[in-house]
């Protein structure tokens, strides 16, 4: 791609939907690394649907929040805040923008920890859902992940955020170029 125009989020909205229509059989290789950041962020927010598809056929009852001990909920909501602490400290973090590759390099790393970051309220909550038959507690864990989602996705508003960063630290380098280069394996690698 030559221009260094932002591809949007349908590029991305259509590489997860064939993924997740041909159950991986389908891979088509995204045009640019920013599309494919923006299709993984799009998986990550479909597994959670999918674990409270699963846990809606696996917790028959979806009973009331109280039913749950109020002690998981607190165990959620702190891992929650922690998850979101961790998230907000990366996204502080200032890119490496040494060369084009590093600084789409660097973004991709933290996004990816970002994302990993905000998936363990979810999945905490899953796991409290199996001891506690509450379908309740998996879906206050997911709350706080898709804010935690949210928080570390490839936006606009992020990107703009970022590449101000860059230019009040000097650099001449384009966070937005750097996203937009193919995303072969040698060039997003450290």
């Amino acid at each position: 791609m030559t221009s260094n125009a932002n591809p949007g989020w349908s590029p991305a909205l259509r590489k997860a939907g064939s993924i997740l229509l041909f159950f991986g059989l389908f891979r088509p290789r995204p045009a640019d690394g920013l599309t494919l950041l923006r299709t993984v962020f799009l998986a990550f927010i479909a597994a959670l649907l999918l674990y409270l598809y699963v846990l809606s056929f696996i917790v028959a009852e979806a009973t009331k929040p109280a039913s749950a001990p109020g002690w998981v909920f607190a165990v959620i909501a702190i891992e929650g805040m922690l998850s979101l602490a961790v998230g907000d400290r990366l996204r502080r973090r200032a890119l490496r923008t040494t060369s084009l590759t590093r600084l789409a390099s660097s973004y991709a790393t933290r996004m990816y920890i970002g994302l990993a970051s905000a998936e363990t309220p979810a999945l905490l909550g899953f796991a409290f859902s199996f001891i506690t038959r509450s379908i309740w507690t998996y879906a206050v864990g997911m709350a706080i992940g898709l804010v935690g989602l949210g928080l570390a996705a490839p936006t606009s508003v992020d990107i703009g955020r970022q590449q101000q960063k860059i230019a009040a630290e000097g650099s001449p380098l384009s966070l937005l170029e750097a996203l937009l280069a193919p995303p072969s394996g040698r060039r997003w690698r450290r």
